[in-house]
């Protein structure tokens, strides 16, 4: 029927006030309920739609074709789920790869996140994190090299420096800081022994060697002087 619930319970009342059949009546009650109940799940359907919400919209279609909701009401919902159900799982992927901590979980989640038509604010966030992610990767692999590579104080201090604005590993930057404290000395005692070969002076060179022999800088570095 094309009537309203309240338009039914009119003629229900117009009906029982003529003495209509009880078994008339009771199929109008009767009725008059499933409108109602259709009404309902009309409303819900409505608002799952616009807040588009997966859990509500799925909840709500199934009520809309148990009470017998228009099809074309229907359809219109599942139209948005079938556009709001991979963005929910992407949302769930782009969690589950923040949590593990894993870059490549991240970027994958991200690409998935961009090809379903996530907004971009709610991508933003990782996007941040990723490079964040990135930028701490290469810094920390920036300092492994500049510890390898010591004896170039300038570039280790840079290193350690970026690591350190990258929120680096703190064990990884309390061992470049011990090999910093260690070659600092001896980078001294280097640019001391070049300056004492410079001058040419002995009592210069002799304290130059004095002190590069303090360090522990090794024969290779001193015998040319």
């Amino acid at each position: 029927s094309n009537a309203s619930a309240g338009e039914l319970k009119a003629a229900i009342k117009v009906a029982q006030e003529r003495g209509a059949e009880e078994a008339d009546l009771r199929d109008a009650e009767q009725l008059m309920k499933e409108l109602k109940a259709r009404s309902k799940a009309a409303e819900k359907l409505r608002q799952a739609a616009a807040d588009r919400d997966v859990s509500q919209l799925k909840k709500a279609i199934a009520e809309a074709e148990e009470t017998k909701v228009a099809e074309d009401k229907i359809l219109e919902a599942r139209g948005v789920l079938a556009e709001e159900e991979p963005k929910q799982k992407a949302r769930e992927k782009l969690k589950a790869a923040k949590d593990s901590a894993d870059v490549e979980k991240l970027k994958s989640a991200i690409a998935k996140a961009n090809k379903v038509g996530l907004r971009s604010d709610e991508i933003a966030p990782f996007e941040e994190l990723l490079k964040g992610v990135e930028s701490k990767e290469k810094a920390e692999a920036s300092l492994k090299a500049a510890m390898e590579q010591k004896e170039d104080i300038a570039s280790l201090r840079f290193a350690i420096q970026s690591a350190k604005d990258a929120g680096a590993d703190a064990k990884l930057l309390k061992q470049a800081n011990k090999v910093l404290k260690e070659e600092e000395p001896r980078h001294e005692a280097r640019v001391c022994l070049a300056d004492a070969c410079q001058a040419a002076s002995l009592d210069a060179l002799r304290e130059a060697l004095k002190v590069a022999g303090a360090v522990g800088l090794g024969a290779s570095e001193t015998k040319e002087a």
